[in-house]
């Protein structure tokens, strides 16, 4: 049920009466000082327009919610309680111009509650603009598995403000942040995913490098970052992408990227230096499954001694390499299954067709496409 918009103190009795309504959506409805006591399971609250939430938000008529999602209250000082939900397995606060920090208050710390959140699956913060301290869920209460998304919460200083968070952490569009701490081994143990995203001031990994743990990193449009992160990347590392950070490519060959027994996935975008020739001999593990090139301008070959070796290579991906023409005499990998050509060469384009000079290099491999169209498909037994 969608009430928006609506100047009511109560709700009426013939919503009290209906005892099967599960969602209920709130919006502008800034008297509202009371909800009857019915079993709702998802809850929408938008553009409350009052400086505090009224007391009714996590009471008892809500024992049975599991989602949560508050969003636009640009006045809000404070985010109200909501430790107590037992059942709730999702919340969502966006939209929140005036919260600064979420501390102890926010988890019902000085509460009756023995855990916060017991049941909480995911947890979003998107769109605070003055946010600068998060605290995690207190270790001597529940540990929330998830953590999803500091998307555009450009304040967060460090990123100990996220300390806690057992999975995934997102950080992007974050202006102020100037640097990782060197203690994110201790602070996030269980990170498997970290995601940095236009962190324009950052200028390097932590000393001591990134947590052994985390198995997806993703840096994108981070131009300050100059080398990888001291001692290489995380050793349990599956997928890496790097798109926009001109000078970390430029420094690939300290990544140590032939040491990682488990990357099946890389993708590299765009570099600064003036790189003809990909990859290096000792580039590249052994276990890649997936290679994708973008962007890079000058690229004129593929070397192959530097994917010889690659006998897990099932996916290779070209856009944007305006300079490559044709592919090496010694051909490409024969375990590729898929190989894409996206807004390369032309002269590429054609060597790749039935009747073209690289024909016979890639005629094994049973998908192709060329400019997003396919041009073969043999079904793989």
């Amino acid at each position: 049920m969608d009430l928006s918009c609506w100047e009511i103190h109560f709700l009426p009795d013939d919503v009290c009466n209906l005892y099967s309504l599960q969602t209920l959506i709130l919006s502008y409805c800034m008297e509202l000082v009371e909800l009857p006591n019915f079993y709702l399971k998802a809850l929408e609250v938008h553009n409350y327009p009052g400086v505090r939430f009224p007391n009714w938000l996590g009471e008892h008529c809500f024992s049975m919610l599991t989602s949560l999602h508050l969003s636009g209250g640009r006045h809000c000082s404070e985010l109200p309680v909501l430790a107590q939900l037992k059942l709730l397995k999702e919340l969502k606060i966006a939209y929140f111009d005036s919260i600064v920090s979420i501390g102890p208050e926010f988890y019902g710390i000085n509460s009756c509650n023995k855990k916060s959140f017991p049941s909480l699956e995911k947890l979003a913060f998107l769109n605070m603009p003055r946010l600068q301290q998060l605290m995690p869920p207190p270790r001597t209460s529940h540990h929330l598995p998830v953590m999803d998304d500091d998307e555009h919460c450009p304040v967060l200083e460090t990123i100990e403000s996220v300390a806690g968070i057992e999975s995934t952490v997102s950080l992007e569009d974050s202006d102020a942040l100037e640097e990782l701490s060197k203690h994110m081994h201790s602070l996030l143990p269980s990170l498997t995913e970290l995601t940095l995203s236009f962190c324009t001031k950052l200028r390097s990994f932590p000393g001591g490098g990134l947590p052994s743990s985390i198995e997806i990193l993703k840096i994108s449009d981070c131009p300050g970052i100059e080398s990888s992160p001291e001692g290489g990347f995380p050793s349990n590392l599956k997928e890496l992408e790097i798109r926009s950070c001109g000078k970390l490519v430029a420094g690939r060959k300290n990544w140590g990227l032939r040491a990682l027994q488990s990357l099946s996935s890389l993708c590299i975008d765009g570099s600064e230096e003036v790189l003809e020739s990909f990859p290096e001999e000792t580039f590249l593990p052994p276990s890649l499954n997936s290679l994708q090139l973008w962007n890079l301008t000058h690229l004129k070959s593929l070397y192959y001694k530097g994917l010889e070796h690659l006998s897990s290579l099932s996916e290779l991906k070209l856009y944007l390499c305006p300079e490559l023409q044709s592919f090496p005499e010694e051909g490409l990998p024969s375990s590729l299954q898929f190989l894409e050509i996206n807004r390369c060469h032309k002269t590429l384009e054609e060597r790749c067709q039935g009747n073209g000079g690289d024909w016979h290099k890639i005629s094994h491999i049973p998908r192709i496409k060329i400019n997003y169209k396919e041009i073969k498909r043999r079904q793989i037994t």
